[in-house]
């Protein structure tokens, strides 16, 4: 009796929230400190390195080894990034690095993987993913009954052992544009050598109220 009871509580739980559950078997959350540029010498690297905005690390990406001290730039119009942020005036955003007393620049993939390859823990592999793509981790998944839900499962950010590397989550909200904003997760494989692709984009919910809403 206990069972079949245990059982009606699951399934009125997966109704009341749109016929999902939420898996965080392989949840994975970033513990080291980020160690970043002194915010003194800030107004100076901007001015250098042409840049329109020097600003302070996310300190998602604190597992990247070796343990440089860095800050993230950004800059209009074209320009060498390894993303890109905002809408219509978007601004490319890349990662500086003091290395040896001197600023590097780490615009491209290449640039990450020379100085932070082999990538050799999961936790690293998740602040290499952040870092490569501008995807954001997600463990709070705030999804209302009257959310349209396309997937079966939620996954809150994992990053796991597959292959030759690693397989990561991360999640998109695409805010910018005309509705429908959809909410997006990307499974993301890191190789041990700094190599990076997307394995697949998955539309997981979307607000309806959000339909007729149009963001620059």
């Amino acid at each position: 009796m206990r069972k079949i009871f245990t059982l009606a509580i699951i399934v009125i739980a997966m109704s009341s929230c749109g016929q999902f559950h939420i898996d965080r078997t392989h949840e994975t959350k970033v513990s080291e400190k980020v160690f970043a540029i002194d915010f003194s010498e800030y107004e100076g690297l901007r001015d250098s390195l042409r840049l329109d905005y020097v600003q302070y690390p996310d300190k998602k990406i604190g597992a990247l080894t070796p343990k440089y001290e860095l800050a993230f730039g950004n800059k209009q119009d074209c320009f060498t990034s390894l993303f890109r942020e905002g809408g219509r005036r978007s601004m490319g955003v890349v990662l500086i690095a003091k290395v040896d007393g001197r600023y590097e620049v780490l615009a491209k993939q290449d640039d990450l993987k020379k100085y932070f390859a082999p990538i050799e823990s999961k936790e690293e592999a998740l602040s290499y993913a952040i870092v490569s793509t501008g995807l954001e981790p997600r463990y709070k998944i705030d999804v209302k009954k009257d959310f349209r839900v396309f997937v079966d499962t939620l996954y809150s950010t994992y990053s796991k052992v597959s292959g030759s590397g690693y397989e990561v989550s991360l999640f998109h909200y695409q805010l910018f544009g005309c509705g429908p904003h959809s909410h997006l997760m990307h499974r993301i494989f890191v190789g041990k050598d700094g190599e990076i692709k997307e394995l697949e984009s998955i539309k997981i919910y979307e607000d309806p109220e959000e339909d007729d809403l149009c963001v620059d």
